[in-house]
Parts: C-alpha cells; sequence; structure tokens
C-alpha cells in the first residue's frame, strides 16, 4: 500500500462537525471522508456552520459504527436524525452501562 499525504490510516472513519460555539452539528462514518464531505457541501443545510472537524479512525467498520451510534446518543448532535441505524444494539448497552 503506498503511504500518500492524503491518506487516513484506516478506511473506517467517525467524523465530528462543530459549528463555531463549539457546539456539535453532525456525527458520521465513512470510509471515504473526502467524498462525503463533498456530499454534506452539496446537501447539508448545515455545512455552512462548520468551522471544526475531529476524525477518529477505527479499524473496522462494526467499531466505527458502534462508535458513531454511541456519539449520536451521549452527544446530541443537532442534525443527525435517529434512526434504526444509530441504534446501539441492547447487548452493547448493558456493556457500556457496566463500564460507565
Amino acid at each position: 500500500m503506498s503511504n500518500h499525504s492524503n491518506e487516513l490510516p484506516y478506511q473506517h472513519i467517525v467524523y465530528k462537525h462543530y459549528d463555531h460555539d463549539c457546539n456539535l452539528l453532525y456525527v458520521g462514518v465513512t470510509s471515504n471522508f473526502a467524498d462525503r464531505c463533498t456530499s454534506h457541501s452539496r446537501k447539508a443545510a448545515w455545512w455552512n456552520s462548520v468551522v471544526s472537524i475531529t476524525l477518529e479512525d477505527f479499524t473496522s467498520r462494526e467499531e466505527a459504527e458502534l462508535a458513531e451510534a454511541i456519539a449520536i446518543e451521549k452527544e446530541f448532535p443537532s442534525q443527525n436524525q435517529k434512526s434504526e441505524a444509530h441504534k446501539i444494539p441492547d447487548d452493547m448497552k448493558l456493556a457500556l452501562e457496566i463500564c460507565n
């Protein structure tokens, strides 16, 4: 695998978009961050409010999707729409409660 400066180490990224007041706008997961940002910039009404982005990489899609679901449930991003795709499995909720 080549190591270009624009490549991220993993292909499973959880990203968070924040506004100028550090309010969390949106949490997402992607395997291609640049393409996902392009999509948001064309379609998301909140895109022009983004001033800061954080990225967290994961070794598997499953880990990334779980981290996304936890962030959406615990951090209440204003622009995410809750769906079954963002639901934390019941067995994981129990494990999280034990750990917290």
